[in-house]
């Protein structure tokens, strides 16, 4: 509601709930792999990136009745560059739990030729 007044200079509580399902829609794909703040960083940036999707659709008058590719479109993938982002090794229990490397970066080559093989063979 914040920031629709911000920038459209009136309050409209109909995009509090699009944004908190934005926020729950970014923080699925980094639900095993972040700690708690950076999640709420995540939340707050699938507000802001999806409010502004939304906006871009009523600029471009395309039909997304429900507001589908503003949220799950954009607020996913937000949600899985914000992953390799904040992605702390310590929550996922991976490989040099201690440390703080993200598990994009760790030891984990065969998984990646395991699903690369498996995308191209389905």
């Amino acid at each position: 509601m914040g920031m629709s007044w911000w920038l459209t200079g009136k309050p409209r509580r109909s995009g509090r709930g699009l944004r908190a399902w934005a926020g729950l829609v970014a923080i699925t794909p980094a639900s095993g792999f972040v700690d708690a703040m950076p999640a709420v960083l995540i939340g707050i940036g699938a507000g802001f990136f999806c409010y502004m999707a939304v906006r871009m659709r009523a600029m471009l008058k395309y039909d997304d009745a429900l507001d589908v590719f503003g949220v799950h479109g954009v607020g996913g993938t937000w949600g899985a560059l914000a992953t390799g982002i904040f992605a702390v090794a310590a929550v996922s229990g991976g490989a040099g739990a201690s440390s703080t490397v993200s598990p994009i970066r760790c030891c984990a080559s065969w998984q990646a030729s395991e699903q690369w093989w498996g995308y191209s063979l389905a």
